[in-house]
């Protein structure tokens, strides 16, 4: 699990640098951002109660550049998390979700438990 999340966090650190378009480059995201977006994608998934972590773990790669961009995503929410909306220095923005965009969720793996 631990290796997933520093690919995470490289990758959405390579992915905000990639488009700052001559804003602020950052030395990496925040490990608090990834810890909270990787659960979050995992919460999110459903697995069969009898998946071990590593297989969780494996499934749950290939959704590393989903995973990435949500931190990105999150990192440039700071300061309105939870929000739909923020207002500050007559700038106002307006945010689909106030979390992560329920199209970087729409394909993650859900399974239907059955009797």
């Amino acid at each position: 699990m631990e290796e997933l999340i520093q690919e995470v966090g490289e990758m959405a650190t390579e992915y905000w640098n990639e488009t700052a378009d001559g804003g602020e480059l950052i030395e990496k995201i925040p490990a608090s951002i990834v810890h909270f977006v990787v659960e979050y994608f995992f919460n999110t998934s459903t697995f069969p109660s009898n998946y071990t972590e590593d297989k969780r773990v494996k499934i749950m790669r290939r959704y590393i550049n989903s995973m990435a961009m949500a931190c990105d995503e999150v990192f440039a929410k700071v300061g309105a998390e939870g929000q739909l909306s923020h207002s500050e220095n007559s700038v106002s923005r307006t945010y689909k979700s106030a979390w992560i965009s329920p199209e970087l969720l729409r394909d993650l793996p859900n399974y239907v438990n059955f009797f």
